[in-house]
């Protein structure tokens, strides 16, 4: 049995407020474990996946007006009565994001129920209908949705939008450097894998294809089992490596879209007709040039990424050939997450200086 997405939504799409950073909120309803039948009427386009569909969709599009609705008191709110400290205006965020949380609860409960009665009318009686569940998977950012410290002195003295706008994005790109970091560390531990497992393939190879006269099966028996297994191993690993390589490009590239856009924002606040803002936002430019320096770096040091696992795949293919060729130059492992600390701490200093504007 198989994991089907039904429907899915951005409950944040088309939401228009000032005081708040709201990113994109996606939930979807997935049928977990679901049963032949079900599958085979989506594989085949069967005309129930359709009302299953639009079961679930009506459920998700009315939990994206009530949680818009909430969303668009919450940022009224803070011009109609601003908040008095820091704190009140971080707490009315936390309850956006209870109510957030509670809202995509009870209409995955709906959800949930609107397929499955779709499902009993079309089936009567069917004895897998019991054993398949409807899961809600509602796979919010809520931890992204932010105001700025001190809301209430940010918009008397700049006004809200463009100051709260740049605070937002700058905690995203500390969000994402941190993701990258992770990643890095990742990165790191499979290239020590591949290592590890490179040393001991090399040394029964080079023990025993170097004298030998023999290849293919002949040579691969010789070798023995574990070493044959330990190729596909090996196999295993670079491939998990290059794909963790590939998330890596994506989050760096994440990274630089979202810092770009923080200068974006910067320069169109700093032509604001404010001198007080105008000197303000100055230091904050720089950071940001620095961290977009930081990032082409990085990404051009990850290159070497690229060429271990070019390196490590020719030795693979060498195993794999069992034609007792000499073994190519091993690789040793990358060290690019030497620049992430560096990226880290100018990121959260950008957090800061832009804090520091309210």
């Amino acid at each position: 049995m198989a994991d089907i997405q039904i429907a899915s939504i951005d409950l944040a799409q088309g939401l228009k407020v000032k005081n708040l950073v709201v990113p994109k909120m996606m939930a979807e309803v997935v049928l977990s474990n679901a049963p032949k039948e079900i599958k085979e009427a989506f594989d085949k386009d069967k005309l129930i996946g359709q009302k299953l569909q639009s079961a679930a969709f009506e459920a998700l599009d009315e939990a994206k007006k009530t949680f818009q609705k909430a969303a668009i008191a919450t940022d009224e709110l803070f011009e109609k009565k601003p908040p008095k400290d820091e704190k009140e205006a971080e707490d009315r965020v936390k309850t956006l994001n209870v109510i957030c949380r509670q809202i995509a609860e009870a209409q995955g409960g709906k959800a949930t129920k609107a397929v499955e009665a779709e499902w009993a009318v079309y089936t009567k009686k069917n004895k897998d209908l019991t054993k398949f569940r409807a899961l809600f998977a509602a796979r919010l950012g809520l931890s992204v949705i932010s105001v700025a410290v001190s809301v209430a002195h940010t918009v008397m003295t700049f006004g809200a939008s463009s100051v709260l706008a740049i605070v937002g994005i700058a905690k995203t790109v500390v969000s994402v450097s941190a993701d990258i970091y992770n990643q890095v560390r990742d990165i790191s531990k499979a290239e020590k894998d591949i290592i590890e497992t490179d040393i001991v393939l090399a040394k029964v190879w080079e023990d025993k294809a170097t004298n030998a006269k023999i290849v293919g099966r002949e040579l691969a028996a010789a070798l023995g089992v574990p070493f044959v297994k330990s190729i596909s191993g090996l196999q295993k690993l670079l491939t998990e490596y290059n794909a963790k390589i590939a998330i890596m490009d994506k989050k760096t590239e994440d990274l630089w879209k979202q810092s770009k856009n923080l200068m974006d924002v910067i320069d169109k606040t700093s032509k604001e007709s404010n001198p007080q803002l105008q000197k303000a936002i100055k230091p904050l430019g720089s950071k940001v040039d620095e961290l977009l320096s930081k990032i082409s770096d990085l990404n051009k040091e990850s290159s070497s990424y690229d060429a271990f696992h070019t390196a490590y795949m020719a030795r693979y293919d060498t195993y794999r050939s069992f034609e007792g060729k000499a073994l190519g130059r091993a690789a040793k492992a990358t060290e690019v997450g030497v620049m992430l600390p560096g990226i880290i701490s100018t990121a959260k200093t950008i957090v800061d200086l832009a804090s520091a504007l309210a």
